[in-house]
Parts: structure tokens; C-alpha cells; sequence
């Protein structure tokens, strides 16, 4: 995402990210990493900078990490006033910031509104968010249809009855009201200055019920983060490749003509990824195969595994792979699989859907996420959230298809991402809006 704003627009803007401070300095994008000053323990080639989240965002004011670290953190807050404290870190933007028109944020958590406040005031900022997970709008939870709440859609909004921190034992310590209310404060005084942009059509009906922010303007341009090959041909050749060198590693325990379904998640416990919906469509895959051991499929669970869920898929007694795997080996499997399926409940994205869809890979999806978009019964299949029946069914109907039928829903796959994320299409989108904007000031 970053890396096609940096590459391919021309309007002055500035990525305002404590999370992730890692970008290249070019002519319309700053550095903000280097905000941090200079890591006097780093010599030669080394990453020198002591990031900036490690000063101002509260998250990461993590003592064992500035001890791996071996840097010293200035904890301001220590010594000021909640209120000097966030003066304080909108200077180190401001001695730094180059002039600019947009700063645009991926999330809101990346600079705290308070800041952002203060920095818009001095510039004459406008804040473009370019939402990567769904709580911008809602006020506090990043997926308010997976805890069937609708507090984001009243006047009311967010507080501390939150089915968000009651099922989630991680978040117990967050103020939601709180959280909610300087997001509200903020809005009301900037809302002429705030743009919302969401990469698919789910997030923008989500975000249109949205009390919160309901004078913001909003508009949807997808989100390109992931690269396709320049013509198919040579993207089929190079899955046939992955899938000959998969099929080898593999051979131990499983041989022939397989077929290859991929499921991941960066935990597969995690409740709102539906595994066990997953799980039950493989049990309906069996009564349609009429083989109970699915003996010439394989199945790939990527992702952090816990116990729990080994014991879940032990149980179903078929073919395969469970693992964390390191990004360029997820992305050639990814790559040599014949279909990918994601039971997400919700999803601000995913990521995986995209990069499936990149690869040429088929993508057999629930449909509150980005694949509302461009999955279609010629690309794999949008299915009803929680339908695992029909998961069942669509994945059966590409396994039954011939070599040369599998290559031309690969192929649709492929061309309909390449249409999906033209980048020059993409580009025209965020000038106009850009130029557009700037004209109405």
C-alpha cells in the first residue's frame, strides 16, 4: 500500500505511521523513522534509527523491547502532563514534517488524535485513512458484526459494555469510552479536513451506518498491496513449477495427481477466522467425494498452530501440512495450491484473498470482506457467512474440473485481480480525489 503511493503519485502527502516506521525517504514521502534520532549502538550498514513509536506511541513503550534493543527510550510522559505530553510529541513531527497538504494514517491507533490534532492545526493538514481493519468508524472494535454489536450505528456509541472486551480478555484494560469519545471529539472539530477511503464495499456499507462518522466523506478505492506477474502464461508456468516442487517435498505421505486446498490465519484459534467452519465443510467434502479420506487431496493450514486445533484436524483423518510458514514459502504454496478458501466471519481485507487472487490461485470465500469486490463463480466462489455446505460444494466443483477447465478459472482469477488493481486505473482514482480535495479548500 505504501509502496504504491510512494511509487506512483505525485501529490505531496506524508505517511504518519508509529507502528510500522520503516519507509524509504523520497521526494513526497518522509521518513518519519528517523523522527527517533540516531542509534549511537549502530555502526556500518545497519538500520540506524531508533524508531519513533518507541517515544511517542504507547504501545510500544515495551522495556524488553528497548533492552533487545540496547537503545535508550526518552519517556517524556514520565516527566509531563497528559496534555504537554502529547504538545510535546506533535513538535518532534513539526521540527520534521516538510511541507504537505495530506497525511495519510493506515489506522488510527498509528498517531494518537490528539497529536494528529495538533499537527492538522499548525499545517493546515488534511487526514486521509486509509482503513486496514474496521475500528476507525465504529469508535473502539475493528469487527462489530463478528460481536453483533451495533452501538457504532446510535448516538450513543461505544462504551464500557463492550462485547469486545467482555469476550476478549486481552482488551480487559482498555477504556472504550474514552477511546470513543476522542475519537468523536476529534471528528466533530476536523471533519472537514478528514477523508475516509475503504477498500471494498463491505467495509463502505459498514462504515455509511456509522454515527460517528457520518459527516465524513468517504470513498472506496481498493487498496493495491500486492503485485501480479505480467501475463499469465508465465504466472501458469511458474505455479506448475511450485506445484511439481511441492509434490516432491511432499511424496512421503501423499502422491498422484493432488489437489491442494489452502486455509490460513496468523493464529488458527482465533475464533473471527472460522476454522471450524472450515473444518465442517471438509466433513461435507467427504460425503461428496464418497471417500472419506479425501486420499488424493491435501490441506494446508498456515498459521501460528495451537494444540486445540491439531487435535481438530487430526480428528477429520485426512492429508496435511499445519504450520507457521516463513513468507516465501507461504507465497509458493499459496502459489502451487489449486484453491484457497477463507471463513473469516469478517474482515477489513484479507490480505490472502488479494494474494490468492494475484497468483492466479481461485479463492472460495465468505463474503463479509474485500472478495464482496471480484470473487465470482468464474474465479472460485462468494459464498454466505457461515454457509459451510456451499464452501463444501464450490470446493468440490473445482476439484471435478479437468486440467484445462482448472486452468481457466486460474485464469479469470488472475485477470480479474489485474483489472480489480490496475495501477493505472488506481492512479487516476487517488489524483482526481487528491486534485478534487485540494480545489474545495
Amino acid at each position: 500500500m505504501f509502496k504504491f503511493f510512494r511509487d506512483n503519485l505525485s501529490v505531496n502527502s506524508i505517511f504518519a505511521c508509529t507502528e510500522h516506521s520503516i519507509f524509504e525517504n523520497k521526494s513526497d514521502v518522509f521518513n518519519i523513522a528517523e523522527l527517533g534520532g540516531v542509534n549511537p549502538n549502530i555502526t556500518g550498514d545497519g538500520y540506524k534509527y531508533i524508531p519513533l513509536a518507541l517515544q511517542i506511541n504507547k504501545k510500544m513503550q515495551d522495556p524488553v523491547a528497548i533492552e533487545k534493543l540496547k537503545i535508550k527510550q526518552y519517556l517524556w510522559q514520565n516527566n509531563l502532563s497528559t496534555e504537554d505530553y502529547y504538545k510535546r510529541c506533535a513538535e518532534a513531527f513539526i521540527e520534521s514534517f516538510p511541507a504537505h497538504k495530506f497525511i495519510a494514517v493506515a489506522d488510527k491507533s498509528e498517531v494518537n488524535f490528539n497529536i494528529l490534532d495538533i499537527i492538522m492545526e499548525h499545517f493546515g493538514s488534511k487526514l486521509i485513512i486509509l482503513s486496514a481493519v474496521n475500528d476507525t468508524w465504529t469508535g473502539y472494535c475493528s469487527y462489530p458484526n463478528f460481536y453483533n454489536c451495533d452501538k457504532f450505528k446510535t448516538e450513543h456509541g461505544c462504551d464500557s459494555n463492550c462485547p469486545a472486551i467482555s469476550q476478549n480478555e486481552n482488551n480487559s484494560g482498555i477504556d472504550v469510552r474514552e477511546n470513543y469519545l476522542l475519537t468523536k471529539r476529534f471528528i466533530d472539530k476536523n471533519k472537514n479536513s478528514v477523508y475516509l477511503n475503504v477498500g471494498n464495499s463491505y467495509c463502505l456499507q459498514q462504515a455509511n451506518e456509522s454515527t460517528l462518522f457520518a459527516d465524513v466523506q468517504k470513498f472506496m478505492i481498493p487498496l493495491k498491496n500486492v503485485y501480479e506477474s505480467d501475463n499469465f502464461e508465465d504466472l501458469w508456468k511458474q505455479k506448475s513449477e511450485s506445484k511439481r516442487g511441492l509434490s516432491e517435498k511432499i511424496k512421503n505421505f501423499a502422491t498422484g495427481n493432488i489437489f491442494y486446498v489452502m486455509w490460513s490465519a496468523m493464529y488458527l484459534n482465533d475464533e473471527r477466522k472460522g476454522l471450524s467452519y472450515f473444518l465442517n465443510s471438509i466433513n461435507i467434502l467427504k460425503n461428496l467425494t464418497k471417500d472419506n479420506l479425501l486420499s488424493d487431496m491435501v490441506f494446508i493450514f498456515a498459521g501460528n498452530m495451537d494444540e486445540q486445533s491439531r487435535d481438530l484436524i487430526n480428528k477429520l483423518k485426512i492429508k496435511f501440512i499445519a504450520q507457521k510458514l516463513p513468507r516465501n514459502v507461504y507465497m509458493e504454496i499459496l502459489k502451487s495450491s489449486d484453491v484457497y478458501c477463507n471463513t473469516s466471519v469478517e474482515e477489513a481485507g484479507p490480505r490472502t484473498t488479494y494474494e490468492s487472487a494475484a497468483n492466479g490461485t481461485p479463492v472460495i470465500s465468505f463474503d463479509r470482506c474485500n472478495a464482496i469486490d471480484f470473487v465470482n463463480d468464474n474465479n472460485g466462489a462468494l459464498i454466505d457467512t457461515y454457509d459451510v455446505k456451499m464452501m463444501a460444494e464450490k470446493i468440490y466443483n473445482i476439484y471435478k474440473l479437468s486440467a484445462e477447465e482448472r486452468k481457466n478459472v486460474s485464469k479469470n482469477t488472475y485477470e480479474t485481480y489485474k483489472n480489480l488493481m490496475d495501477t493505472d486505473k488506481l492512479v487516476d482514482k487517488w489524483e482526481h480525489f487528491f486534485s478534487e480535495s485540494i480545489k474545495h479548500e
